[in-house]
């Protein structure tokens, strides 16, 4: 299992201690680029395929609503459950 693949994992567990810097990873990991504007407290992170947005607030630990919202918008329970499914 890849480093990508157990934090996906663990953003699947919806924790409420998740790193700004483990959700960059996952982010960046699944084709985003980040858009920062060099000021502020937030950062953005747009798909390089299908233009999706996702404004995140840099702190730590990210709330849970931002990790709901990724996971909405790239299908993630759905893609894992279908890799873990091949594999077994």
């Amino acid at each position: 299992m890849s480093k990508l693949e157990k934090k996906i994992q663990k953003l699947l567990s919806q924790p409420n201690d998740i790193a700004y810097d483990e959700l960059r990873y996952v982010l960046l990991g699944l084709g985003c680029v980040e858009r920062n504007g060099g000021r502020g407290s937030h950062v953005v992170f747009v798909h390089s395929v299908t233009g999706e947005r996702i404004t995140v607030p840099v702190q730590k630990p990210v709330k849970r609503c931002y990790i709901v919202q990724v996971i909405k918008m790239f299908g993630l329970k759905e893609k894992y459950d279908e890799i873990a499914g091949r594999l077994s």
